[in-house]
């Protein structure tokens, strides 16, 4: 077995591409940095939502607007997909 199945898919063979990690250690260092840089981004960007964030009546409807649109957009998301996924 050469190749295992991420390996087969997204790196060329003879590994050139920056994603193909050689060991099972490696992936799970790039996972434990990942996953660092969200919970850190979480807990600078938190506090500074809550304290420069848009409040009051406008913000509410602003909600409200934004919030017609999700549901078709989502909707065509998952028709493009699953269109995507047949004919692929």
């Amino acid at each position: 077995m050469a190749n295992s199945w991420p390996a087969q898919h997204f790196c060329s063979p003879n590994r050139e591409l920056l994603s193909c990690l050689k060991s099972p250690e490696e992936s799970l260092m790039a996972l434990i940095g990942i996953l660092a840089v969200l919970f850190l981004v979480l807990f600078l960007l938190l506090p500074l939502l809550e304290k420069y964030g848009s409040k009051g009546e406008q913000a509410e409807q602003d909600y409200r607007k934004y919030g017609r649109w999700i549901l078709p957009l989502v909707a065509i998301l998952l028709l493009a997909q699953l269109i995507k996924m047949l004919l692929g």
